[in-house]
């Protein structure tokens, strides 16, 4: 598979691992992991038993005093309150939780989600006309609103005020409003700069109630959801609202979650890191992807199970849909970048008409990961081009973007994930002038692919042991990723397909002992793995339910033979 292996232990000191696991009670592997993620003696504590005591005063970010009375005084005067969000979860999660607690303050309180085709991300004039017009004295921005520097000066022309919460990285001007809250402006201390956009709305409650703790207990659901999906760093604040969010997931009677999960086909009682990023959120975006946002945000504001069933059952719908029109997008984007003149770029420019701008974000995002490039996809329409960006570890796209900015018409996002559109006829001069920056920033070993694992495995063990105390580690995601072992020259006992012969299986023997691995999508290197009298992976530690029987397993990401 030619992807460079990277082993994180080979940095460590051998004092440091001593004195974690005598510190923190843990065994030596475990120990390794933690360090591998940055988690020191003094720190283990807290790694462990992520708290309520652990996050931070919302007053510490700038602005969030002006928030609190901006809002408080349209209340008190019972003026109407517009809270404008984005189309994602961690958009629609943000406007049901604020919505909610407005509601239940007394307040006059609507959501606003913009159409992703009709209106794209963000403020737009014409939406901000409409709702002054339907007699809104107050609009919020959640997830969204620190690069409108234009339509915020409208807001304030038509006499609307504003309030900007957001997390999205900050340009070199902050928009005119009552206030603006984002822990990524430049001039606010707030420790914690990684919160996602529900994060940034639920410190803003929690400044609004007096009780972060009440208002915990009362949306943890609704922020450990958008926190995991919106990929931020299950870190510091990050790491305490999943986990408790997704312990009061497991354990609450919430109707609109039992009939996703329902639709899912996954227990509630069982929901993870995992299943929650990979089977319920893309679902919920599926909604503002190909149809409309309003119908997850009719899920989150059901009141009984029986009131959700059928959103559930329509998000599931178009996530089908959605599948469909991505597996598409992507083998048209792939015979593109297959023509001579790509193999040697590090940014993929790929544009075609019509492409559902809902969608490209996914079909980018495969690609990126399948093929180590930075790729754009641009949907063509009318003279303009407008799409999403991902990128590979050490480039960062909005900065990319920005050293382009000249020839866009509109660009925002994060270091591995951004929007962008443009003219049509600026789509060379773009792929140009991007490539050129990438080949002043990358180097053709940061283009190689690269597994990070933690450490060997010798399984000698009881790697039931070892799973059980990692998973502890939850929830996992970014900045916190599951553990990645390597077993070295294993023997191959026995290998096959799967029935329909995607799926690479085989058992090997390392140590004198026996264990069974699988590999997703590695059917084809079956023959190769049975002509092998060894050989060596880097895997992901799980377990196997069959018969009553509980049993450790790998999960493939990486071979050698």
């Amino acid at each position: 598979m030619l992807k460079k292996w990277n082993f994180l232990c080979d940095n460590l000191k051998s004092e440091d691992i001593a004195s974690l696991t005598d510190k923190a009670g843990i065994s030596q592997i475990a120990a390794v992991v933690m360090l591998n993620r940055g988690i020191g003696a003094d720190g283990g504590k807290d790694y462990l038993n992520p708290n309520r005591d652990m996050l931070l005063d919302p007053f510490l970010m700038k602005d969030m005093g002006k928030a609190v009375d901006t809002i408080n005084g349209v209340l008190e005067k019972g003026g109407k309150i517009t809270v404008y969000g984005d189309y994602d979860i961690d958009g629609v999660s943000s406007v049901t939780m604020l919505v909610r607690f407005l509601r239940k303050c007394g307040g006059k309180a609507e959501g606003y989600i913009p159409d992703r085709e009709s209106e794209g991300y963000g403020l737009n004039r014409d939406a901000l006309k409409k709702i002054k017009d339907d007699g809104t004295s107050l609009v919020i921005t959640v997830d969204n609103g620190i690069s409108a520097i234009e339509e915020a000066q409208y807001a304030e022309s038509i006499g609307l005020q504003m309030v900007i919460t957001d997390h999205h990285t900050c340009g070199d001007i902050i928009p005119s409003a009552a206030a603006v809250v984002n822990p990524k402006r430049r001039d606010c201390e707030y420790p914690f700069k990684e919160l996602a956009g529900a994060g940034v709305c639920f410190k803003l409650i929690s400044a609004l109630s007096g009780d972060q703790n009440a208002m915990l207990d009362m949306f943890g659901e609704y922020v450990a959801l958008a926190t995991i999906a919106d990929v931020v760093p299950l870190t510091n604040e990050n790491r305490v609202l999943a986990g408790i969010g997704i312990e009061k997931m497991r354990s609450a009677d919430i109707g609109w979650l039992r009939a996703l999960c329902d639709v899912s086909k996954i227990e509630k009682e069982k929901l993870d890191s995992y299943n929650i990023g990979f089977m319920l959120a893309p679902r919920i975006n599926a909604a503002g992807r190909i149809g409309t946002a309003y119908d997850a945000l009719s899920l989150f504001m059901s009141n009984n199970y029986e009131e959700a069933l059928p959103f559930a059952q329509k998000l599931d719908s178009e996530n089908i849909r959605r599948k469909e029109i991505g597996n598409n997008i992507y083998e048209e984007a792939l015979s593109i970048a297959q023509r001579p003149g790509y193999e040697n770029k590090k940014v993929w420019v790929l544009a075609k008409e019509n492409w559902h701008p809902g969608i490209i974000g996914i079909s980018a995002s495969r690609l990126a990961d399948t093929y180590n490039k930075n790729v754009f996809l641009l949907s063509l329409s009318d003279g303009e081009a407008k799409g999403s960006g991902r990128g590979v570890r050490g480039f960062n796209l909005f900065d990319a973007l920005k050293n382009c900015k000249d020839l866009l018409l509109k660009y925002g996002g994060h270091e591995l994930a951004a929007g962008v559109s443009l003219s049509e006829e600026n789509i060379e001069e773009f792929d140009s002038r991007i490539n050129e920056y990438a080949d002043r920033v990358l180097s053709e070993g940061d283009m190689v692919s690269c597994v990070d694992i933690d450490c060997r495995l010798s399984c000698r063990g009881s790697l039931l042991r070892l799973f059980n105390e990692l998973q502890k580690f939850e929830p996992f995601g970014t900045g916190n990723p599951k553990p990645v072992f390597a077993v070295i020259d294993a023997k191959v006992i026995t290998v096959k397909q799967s029935r329909d012969g995607k799926h690479l299986l085989l058992t090997f023997e390392k140590n004198g002992n026996r264990f069974s691995a699988i590999g997703f999508s590695m059917g084809d290197m079956a023959e190769a793995v049975s002509s092998a009298e060894k050989i060596s992976i880097a895997a992901l530690l799980d377990k196997n339910e069959f018969m009553g029987k509980v049993s450790p397993q790998f999960k493939i990401l990486d071979m050698k033979m």
